[in-house]
């Protein structure tokens, strides 16, 4: 009887596992993750229409009101409106194409601190001030700055002045990730969604993203740290981040 009863009770746990799992696969994207930035899919002339007078792009078009009404980075916004109308150019050879992709690079230079870093949203408040490791923000900037300085693919439009600039922002970016990598008891480990623009320290935001180390947002910054010319800081960085990915790592 006792068996019966522990096959049925495994039954039972069996198939609420499946029934579970199968409810987050059907259940709406929205729900299950964050979308992207209006600009990831608007039309060239929407991106147009709504750049705002800094230079930047706000995530989501619609939002007329608080800090998601303002220029930021968050969820692709920005760079991914700068990509499009680059390539856009490229195609058509149109000025106001190259003229809204030059006010955005410009804009994303303005909006990074003395420090190297980039806050989420542009003269905010609150978290959104942090320096934003967080969903890969700062380092898509980086990377598309570091191609706009290399006047390379669909950026080969960018004077010489820009793109000097433009390789200024993305060193002074590195030295900012150096900065925040955190230390414990000594020993460099990794990075936190977001730091303090001040302190340098990993911050919270919402309420589930406390101050603690991302092993997500982490493994991308080593990535980015890889394509730099390797000196011995770079070469530290990445090392100690490594390592404290393998001790942390679940098996």
């Amino acid at each position: 009887m006792l068996k019966a009863k522990t096959r049925f009770a495994s039954f039972v746990m069996a198939c609420t596992m499946v029934f579970s799992v199968v409810g987050m696969v059907f259940q709406p994207a929205a729900k299950v993750s964050a979308a992207d930035a209006s600009g990831t899919t608007a039309s060239i002339s929407d991106i147009l229409k709504n750049q705002r007078p800094d230079g930047g792009w706000k995530k989501d078009y619609k939002e007329t009101s608080g800090e998601w009404a303002k220029s930021t980075i968050d969820n692709k916004a920005t760079y991914s409106e700068i990509r499009r109308l680059a390539k856009e150019f490229k195609k058509t050879n149109d000025p106001r194409y190259s003229a809204a992709a030059i006010k955005g690079i410009n804009f994303l230079l303005n909006m990074q601190y003395s420090n190297g870093g980039w806050p989420q949203v542009y003269q905010s408040s609150g978290y959104h001030t942090h320096i934003t490791f967080n969903d890969d923000a700062m380092i898509n900037v980086m990377y598309m700055l570091d191609e706009v300085g290399a006047r390379k693919g669909d950026f080969s439009f960018i004077d010489s002045s820009l793109a000097d600039r433009s390789k200024k922002s993305v060193a002074k970016g590195v030295d900012a990730i150096l900065n925040t990598q955190v230390v414990t008891n000594g020993k460099l480990t990794a990075w936190g969604q977001q730091h303090d623009s001040t302190s340098l320290k990993p911050a919270g935001a919402r309420i589930y993203e406390v101050p603690s180390l991302s092993a997500g947002e982490s493994s991308t910054i080593v990535k980015f740290l890889k394509t730099r010319p390797a000196n011995s800081k770079i070469t530290t960085s990445i090392q100690a981040a490594e390592a404290w990915f393998n001790n942390v790592k679940i098996t």
